[in-house]
């Protein structure tokens, strides 16, 4: 991307240029940091000729109050803008804005009605929030897991990664749709091949039943995945790894097992299979105890990426656990695990924070971090109630604005606008 020319083309009126950097300044690019103020900015220019995107641009921008003043009633306005000309994207957010009753008079039905009209366009990513509303069932309406899987069954078809690991688990407990563990597995497998780390677990469920379902074909399924594994396929030694470490059959784990088929594909590098090998060796689960070999395989998988094992490693790092205790090496961890939405990590920061651990003590910090971790972990949850409780009304209000800050920091690292789902945010 030639930044400097579409620069110049913006500066000289270009609506398509001015709405391609508002975008530009608004995500991020690999080349570009992102900046919500000047992506308000040029946003601003765009929509004042009518352009689409900055129409819902500058919307977002005035819904969290990056850039501009916060104005949600604003915001609505400039979404209903974009509405008008098929934005897709305005059309979901403006029924967000009807659901959380933010600058409009809150109407779960309006708000269905904007998701709908949105999905009827057509977007994959649309039709996977269309079908998490309806799973959810907000403000109060009844969830409706028969339309959850109707919308998570167009997106899967067209390749959402997401989409087809959410599928698999109604088919898996045959909720909306019948009970059909194979159907779940085959979702789950493909998947796991697309990205979606939490497939490669509920693979394992979905096998566990097949093997323990005396009318299914599951011997065959075992024998192939045994066969796979014998023949250096380190993605089925895994899920053996994972599967004996499970279950293991009819009498429970083998964490022997676990532990040798763990090893074969750590040693080819499967990060997963690392992290696991990981607790393995800090529980001393079918190897002897080794605190110091697990903090090796831990690190292994958190150079990867594997934001298990970086939260782990951090852990280790603060409990000085294999390692000396050392608290900037427990927050380079939990950091690293956080800006890929950990919750626990998030967790572990915000304590930090609330103890004056590593960091200047802030309960303003704190909370920040306890509300984006909250919707998942019990403990933030707690946190977030107890503090929200002490502190001032302007002391909650700035930990809102900080939370915000954290969710886009975690939106840009990841690529992904709800790794976080603490609020209903805006369409990106």
């Amino acid at each position: 991307m030639d930044l400097k020319k579409i620069v110049a083309q913006a500066a000289a009126g270009n609506c398509s240029a001015q709405s391609k950097l508002a975008s530009v300044y608004y995500y991020g690019a690999p080349e570009v940091s992102m900046d919500r103020g000047k992506a308000a900015s040029w946003a601003q220019l765009a929509a004042a000729q009518g352009d689409a995107q900055a129409l819902r641009i500058l919307g977002n921008c005035y819904n969290s109050g990056d850039g501009v003043e916060k104005d949600p009633v604003k915001a609505v306005e400039l979404y209903r803008e974009a509405a008008e000309q098929g934005d897709a994207k305005a059309l979901f957010n403006l029924g967000n804005s009807y659901e959380s009753g933010e600058g409009v008079s809150q109407d779960i039905r309006k708000a269905f009605f904007f998701w709908r009209k949105a999905a009827e366009i057509g977007e994959p990513e649309i039709w996977f929030r269309l079908a998490c509303n309806y799973s959810a069932g907000f403000g109060g309406t009844s969830r409706d897991s028969v339309k959850a899987v109707f919308w998570l069954e167009k997106a899967s078809a067209q390749g959402h990664a997401q989409a087809k690991c959410d599928l698999g688990v109604h088919y898996h407990y045959g909720n909306g749709v019948r009970k059909n563990s194979k159907k779940a597995l085959e979702l789950w497998s493909s998947a796991a091949e697309l990205g979606i780390r939490d497939a490669g677990s509920w693979k394992m469920i979905a096998l566990r039943d097949l093997l323990h379902d005396p009318y299914s074909q599951s011997g065959a399924t075992f024998e192939k995945l045994i066969d796979a594994a014998e023949s250096g396929d380190s993605t089925a030694q895994y899920e053996l790894g994972n599967y004996y470490l499970t279950d293991g059959g009819r009498f429970g784990p083998d964490f022997f097992q676990a532990a040798a088929w763990l090893r074969k594909a750590a040693d080819q590098g499967s990060a997963d299979a690392q992290t696991d090998l990981g607790v393995c060796y800090l529980d001393g689960k079918g190897v002897d105890q080794d605190q110091t070999t697990a903090i090796m395989w831990y690190r292994k998988a958190a150079e990867q990426g594997v934001a298990v094992a970086q939260h782990n490693l951090g852990h280790c790092y603060y409990s000085g656990t294999g390692v000396p205790l050392d608290f900037d090496g427990a927050i380079y961890w939990y950091e690293r695990a956080f800006l890929q939405g950990y919750p626990p990590s998030l967790t572990n920061l915000g304590c930090l924070y609330e103890k004056g651990e590593g960091f200047s003590r802030s309960d303003v910090d704190a909370l920040a971090y306890y509300i984006l971790a909250s919707p998942f972990v019990n403990s933030a949850l707690q946190h977030r109630q107890r503090l929200t409780s002490a502190l001032s009304s302007e002391q909650v209000k700035q930990a809102l604005g900080l939370a915000l800050q954290l969710e886009a920091r975690i939106e840009s690292n990841t690529g992904v606008t709800q790794a976080i789902k603490w609020r209903n945010s805006s369409w990106p």
